[in-house]
């Protein structure tokens, strides 16, 4: 599905779906800004053929995630957690990016495929059309909206490895999936296969019922507004495999439903 965005005026955007962006809430970095994400690793050509730091994509101070981050708040970090989950899944269907920039219906920048979108745009995308269609990365909007609540959140980017245990073929995606940290123990939040949770699971290895079918998440890198670390030692989140295919989401979702 190709979603196409058009600029109506410098902050004006409008999505192929009639979705209209009417205020850029992601401020351009000043020189000050980039000198502070100096260090971070930068992300190549994933939002129109432009590059940035990672943590363009934490954005926990933003106006509309502080705001939601305090109506889905909770008193127990657990609830919270499973509060702004559920509000991301409720309206979810997975979809792989092909995104475009346009100008009264002429392409002016091709984003080719899997372009990142800002936790801010995933907001008003709800917002406006009910719905979120999006990939794996673009759920860093669960991880801000929690930071923004007060809890420990990164957004992970590196692998997910599917392995067959019946005829040993692995295979390998690239990935993006929310973590948050609630009492000292690290919770996956796996947010591709579109249904709500009343509870979560910890740890990086799951199977499916039958234990015919293994998924290892491998982040190479987590980040917050806060800091980035690195996990997988030597891994470039540059080079990472193709997305999860949405044919694999039914994978998915059999190993987090056992």
């Amino acid at each position: 599905m190709k979603k196409v965005i058009t600029i109506l005026t410098v902050l004006s955007i409008v999505l192929s779906s009639g979705l209209v962006y009417i205020v850029v809430r992601a401020k351009a970095m000043g020189d000050t800004e980039l000198y502070k994400y100096s260090s971070d690793p930068i992300i190549v050509g994933k939002r129109f053929g432009g590059n940035y730091p990672i943590r363009f994509w934490a954005q926990p101070n933003d106006d509309s995630v502080k705001e939601l981050a305090q109506k889905l708040k909770s008193k127990s970090d657990l609830i919270t957690t499973i509060n702004v989950f559920n509000w991301y899944e409720e309206s979810y269907v997975y979809t792989t990016d092909n995104m475009a920039i346009t100008n009264h219906g002429e392409e002016v920048i091709s984003g080719k495929d899997d372009t990142w979108l800002l936790p801010s745009e995933v907001i008003e995308m709800k917002k406006q059309k009910g719905v979120i269609k999006a990939d794996c990365e673009d759920s860093a909007v669960i991880a801000s909206i929690l930071e923004a609540a007060g809890l420990k959140a990164y957004m992970n980017i590196g692998i997910i490895r599917i392995t067959d245990l019946t005829t040993g073929q692995v295979s390998n995606y690239g990935h993006g999936f929310p973590s948050v940290v609630i009492d000292g123990t690290e919770y996956i939040l796996e947010s591709t296969i579109g249904q709500k949770i009343s509870e979560l699971r910890s740890g990086t290895v799951f199977y499916n019922k039958d234990k015919t079918m293994k998924v290892e998440y491998i982040p190479y890198v987590k980040f917050n507004s806060q800091r980035v670390i690195p996990v997988t030692f030597g891994a470039n989140v540059n080079d990472i495999p193709d997305p999860l295919p949405p044919a694999k989401i039914s994978e998915i979702k059999e190993i987090w439903n056992n």
